[in-house]
């Protein structure tokens, strides 16, 4: 494929995306939230590597994060608010049928760091 072509691709598939926002509910305190958040995602970065997952923290409490699947990069938000996670991504519509799992994923593994802070397994 050209490179024209490539630029042409990614421009459509960049205009055909859709915004994700997803609010999830936690009781963790906002300093052990932010605690979490670079844990799990510390483990992610190690777990998931073949999708080249990146976390950039912007400030203490938001960060933009990327990864790729099918060889599209998919970038987005997470934002920790007092009582909750909000993540905000944009997705394109090729993988619009995934969101229902995707979010049920993100909603497990916060419930799986969840009961990692009530056994006292993260500081």
């Amino acid at each position: 494929m050209s490179r024209r072509a490539l630029f042409v691709t990614e421009c459509v598939i960049v205009a055909m995306a859709f915004a994700m926002k997803h609010v999830l509910a936690h009781d963790l305190s906002p300093e052990v939230a932010r605690r979490v958040a670079r844990e799990a995602f510390a483990a992610y970065r190690v777990r998931y590597a073949k999708y080249r997952p990146t976390m950039t923290w912007v400030d203490e409490d938001r960060a933009e994060l990327s990864f790729s699947a099918k060889g599209i990069t998919l970038r987005g938000s997470c934002e920790l608010i007092p009582g909750a996670v909000v993540c905000d991504l944009r997705v394109p519509v090729i993988f619009r049928p995934f969101k229902a799992k995707a979010v049920a994923i993100v909603e497990r593994e916060l419930a799986h760091w969840s009961e990692r802070v009530a056994r006292g397994e993260v500081a």
